[in-house]
């Protein structure tokens, strides 16, 4: 019956496994010949995330190379794993469209045989083997999703016809700017970048070029240790003001307010901070950003909440998250900062607010009663921060369970609370009187939950209560 399936019907319900069911996808190149040279070339467009491992991917990808790749790795006296080979039945590597450099470092360390040499040894032979695999990748196959190698690029001939279907981009600034701008002549449908600056001075114009000469460029990240100001970048940057919607800077803020100003189709700004010497958030003083959903900054230190407040008045009501993970400061300045998303975030979904004692009850009430989306809140005990003592979790419960809208399906407790099985019950009962939606609630601490309140957890989880419960160091 197999047999009788016309071809375009296979290959459609092929595509739709490779999106839905991997695994299915993959049993199905065991039924018959037909059946194996429709469903291979899709699993191998990105082997890494079909139920092949490592070793399996490697093997095959190594019968793949040329006669004088294997000639050069053998050639160096290096011993690959190849138990009971076979010459693959297809091509590969032709079919792959998506590399990961440490996806090709990890198969590249399963052929390697003397795993016990000497370090410098072990790393030389591990190089040698991952260019080898590299050059006949880049020249032999059309990619949609590259993380360039840390290598240098001059020893691969590859064709830049292997790029001219890419979809994302990752790589790093110390690649060749000359490369960059061969790059983009042909791969101008970029719609995700991803940059490692690994040299504070080095402003890429190639790089730059690359960026600006992308037509529906969406989505960008940066990732540096310091705050440098990437001119050529930031230049870059403000040209695709058009369509780029997301914008990611780890480590610090790496160009000019002048450059982010420009960015005012920008729907989500993550900027995730390292250290104290974090001075780039300062620029986000004068910026705004109108058509913003998702605001994240993670910054491991006290911040004036102004900054935040000023960010939030910004926006034209669209934000839909509010993810700070700092320290506020000063603490009376919490008030504002629930003020400006009372005001300003009626289709709010996620936030983060911080509790110090029962006069923020009016900011959290206010919260709930004036974001009616609000799906999921974290709410952050300032005793967190050093203060003696603990916050009273009952008189929150009480407000939760009164006030919450429709859709509140996730609640987050970080630092130091306190509350009693009797009172994590009346909660709990007050939930299902409400006939609220399932809860799912998280508490981050390991010293409060004791084998009352998991019994309490477990018995409204079997009453459909609560999807979800966890605890520090205790999981449902």
């Amino acid at each position: 019956m197999v047999s009788f399936i016309p071809a375009d019907i296979i290959r459609k319900l092929f595509l739709l496994l490779l999106e839905e069911d991997k695994r299915s996808l993959h049993q199905c190149i065991f039924v018959n010949k037909e059946w194996f040279e429709n469903a291979a070339p899709l699993l191998w467009r990105n082997p890494f995330k079909v139920p092949f491992n490592d070793r399996a991917i490697a093997r095959s990808y190594f019968g793949c190379l040329p006669e004088e790749s294997k000639l050069e790795i053998q050639t160096k006296g290096i011993n690959i794993i190849l138990p009971s080979f076979r010459q693959p039945l297809l091509n590969y590597i032709t079919y792959c469209q998506e590399i990961r450099s440490q996806s090709i470092k990890n198969i590249s360390s399963e052929l390697l045989d003397n795993k016990f040499a000497p370090n410098f040894i072990w790393e030389y032979n591990l190089n040698l083997v991952e260019k080898e695999l590299w050059k006949c990748l880049l020249a032999g196959c059309v990619l949609r999703t590259i993380d360039l190698p840390n290598l240098s690029l001059t020893y691969f001939s590859y064709s830049l016809t292997t790029f001219s279907n890419l979809n994302e981009l990752e790589c790093s600034s110390s690649i060749s700017t000359d490369f960059f701008f061969e790059l983009s002549i042909i791969c101008q449908n970029l719609e995700k970048i991803v940059v490692e600056l690994l040299y504070c001075s080095y402003d890429n114009e190639g790089l730059a070029t690359l960026i600006a000469f992308q037509k529906r460029l969406k989505s960008i990240e940066f990732s540096t240790k310091s705050n440098y100001d990437y001119k050529n970048l930031g230049n870059a940057l403000g040209t695709q003001a058009k369509t780029l919607t997301h914008l990611k800077f780890s480590g610090d803020i790496c160009v000019n307010s002048e450059s982010l100003s420009l960015l005012t189709n920008l729907k989500c700004l993550e900027v995730r901070f390292h250290t104290f010497r974090n001075l780039g958030i300062g620029i986000l003083h004068f910026v705004t950003f109108p058509c913003l959903e998702d605001l994240t900054i993670i910054y491991p230190f006290e911040q004036p909440l102004e900054l935040y407040v000023k960010l939030i008045k910004g926006t034209k009501g669209e934000l839909r998250k509010i993810d700070i993970d700092s320290s506020p400061w000063p603490y009376i300045a919490t008030k504002q900062y629930v003020q400006s998303i009372s005001r300003f975030c009626p289709k709010l979904e996620f936030v983060k607010i911080w509790y110090d004692n029962e006069s923020e009850l009016e900011n959290i009430e206010k919260i709930l009663t004036c974001c009616r989306l609000l799906k999921c809140i974290t709410i952050d005990s300032l005793y967190h921060y050093g203060e003696l003592g603990r916050c009273n979790a009952k008189i929150i419960f009480d407000l939760l369970v009164e006030k919450s809208g429709p859709h509140l399906s996730k609640i987050y407790f970080n630092g130091l609370w306190d509350f009693s099985e009797d009172e994590l019950e009346g909660f709990l009962n007050g939930w299902e009187k409400k006939g609220r939606s399932p809860l799912s609630i998280y508490f981050d601490m390991d010293d409060v939950i004791f084998d009352q309140h998991v019994h309490i957890f477990r018995k409204y989880h079997d009453l459909g209560v609560l999807s979800f419960w966890e605890s520090y160091q205790l999981h449902s």
